[in-house]
């Protein structure tokens, strides 16, 4: 007979359950899949009727394949579960699952030296006994190299993890392969992200996100690169076109937004994306990370950064990231990016860092193209924009008209002229008076050689 344990979630059912299976009677009980959400107590009392010595014998896991064990989140955090009013218990099932290839525990431990062969990993908030090794990780994942599409670890904080990093962290072992691995996603502190994903590698098809901080330790300067909490030589190819920055996140993802100011890029596209709270916020770093072009060097990791500014043909920068970046960093990063063909800006307090960095160092007055480098020589698009969610971008026609303009004027007098410049709910903006004060400054016969399209509108 195959069961399948689906959704028990009250204390009775359990007990119920937990009698029948002691109650004697002939017939073996084989388990193909196990999905339960419960109190940690009638969990526990579950775990002694499948493996307890009174169903020796009449449980079978041999044909188990999906297994999903959960506790409510207020109890995650608890290391051991009160039997009898005194009796500390560890939360966890005392059987080998070796033919598990589903595998989800919220708050619950296994025999994690039998896991092997997964496809699918999800851990949640596994602490103290409850937790895996590092050693234990990378055993499963090992085990599982061929087969693993789909892994999540999430405030997963092993009692061994590492310390310090040094070099000989950095030893160069046999990389841990994962060439069908679709997802992973690894939420916890940054010395035990780097002790895992050290010993990873990915499939360029690979979408990887991080939830982290940056830790001291790893950056030994502002500059310093990413490298130190992804896997050794971990590099984002030419595939990865667009790069999108928020206040605490950064994605780098396959595919530009569509030219249009209604679409975002789809989740399937996004390679890398990195959360973090840190000290310097994470858009500066990212941002001193790829625009070193030489790379800084570690003992512990190559020298390069993660990805060349050269694929870059998309950046979307969204609403405050710019307040925390100085001109210098922003202006370096943007000289890299020559490839750069779009730019979506949302709501930031001051522009005026921004818009200094797109026109070259020091050139304000009559422009000669000879002999100088524009930032981003190929950018096609400009857009500014408040998000629908959030009241319009309030006096942008009276604070930032007059600077756009003479941007605009400036870029086309190097012989880089914008095709599209965009505003959506930018308060003041009207693109025929937009278009009527860049003739009143210009010296040219006619706008074409300056701007294609100006649009204003509510659609963003």
């Amino acid at each position: 007979m195959k069961v399948t344990l689906n959704h028990i979630l009250d204390t009775c059912n359990a007990l119920a359950l937990s009698s029948s299976l002691a109650g004697g009677g002939g017939g073996s009980i084989m388990l193909s899949s196990i999905e339960v959400t419960l109190f940690p107590c009638v969990l526990l009392g579950l775990f002694t009727a499948l493996a307890g010595p009174a169903s020796l014998g009449r449980v079978d896991f041999s044909l188990l394949t999906k297994l999903i064990l959960r506790v409510p989140s207020m109890f995650m955090s608890v290391p051991h579960v009160a039997v009898a009013g005194h009796v500390q218990q560890h939360l966890g099932l005392p059987v080998p699952i070796p033919s598990v290839r589903h595998l989800e525990l919220d708050g619950v431990s296994v025999m994690w030296n039998s896991v092997s062969t997964l496809k699918y990993l999800s851990l949640r908030e596994l602490v103290d006994e409850r937790c895996p090794s590092v050693d234990d990780l990378r055993g499963m994942l090992a085990r599982s190299s061929e087969t693993l599409e789909w892994c999540r670890l999430e405030n997963v904080h092993p009692a061994d993890e590492a310390g310090p990093l040094n070099a000989a962290m950095y030893a160069e072992d046999e990389p841990i392969r994962l060439p069908s691995l679709k997802s992973f996603t690894i939420s916890t502190k940054p010395l035990t992200v780097a002790s895992i994903l050290r010993c990873l590698s990915f499939s360029p098809t690979t979408q990887l996100r991080l939830f982290t901080s940056p830790h001291p330790s790893l950056h030994p300067s502002l500059g310093g690169d990413l490298q130190g909490i992804l896997p050794p030589n971990y590099r984002l190819g030419p595939e990865v076109s667009a790069l999108r920055l928020t206040q605490k996140s950064a994605s780098f993802l396959r595919q530009a937004r569509p030219s249009s100011s209604s679409s975002t890029p789809h989740s399937s596209d996004e390679v890398l994306f990195i959360s973090a709270a840190s000290p310097v916020p994470l858009p500066l770093t990212i941002l001193n990370s790829l625009s070193s072009s030489i790379g800084l060097y570690y003992p512990y990791y190559p020298s390069g950064s993660i990805y060349s500014t050269a694929f870059l043909t998309s950046l979307d920068i969204a609403v405050g990231v710019l307040l925390h970046v100085p001109e210098q960093n922003l202006r370096l990063f943007l000289a890299g990016a020559r490839n750069l063909e779009q730019i979506w800006v949302g709501y930031q307090c001051d522009l005026l860092v921004f818009l200094r960095a797109l026109v070259p160092s020091g050139q304000v007055e009559e422009a000669s193209s000879d002999g100088v480098e524009v930032p981003c020589p190929n950018l096609r698009l400009l857009s500014f924009n408040k998000p629908a969610d959030r009241d319009r971008w309030w006096k942008f026609g009276d604070m930032w008209t007059e600077a756009v303009v003479e941007l605009v004027i400036l870029r086309a007098q190097f012989g880089v002229k914008l095709e599209r410049l965009e505003f959506w709910r930018c308060y003041g903006i009207d693109e025929v008076a937009v278009r009527a004060r860049m003739s009143e400054k210009i010296t040219m016969d006619s706008l074409d050689g300056v701007v294609g399209e100006v649009v204003a509108g509510e659609g963003y």
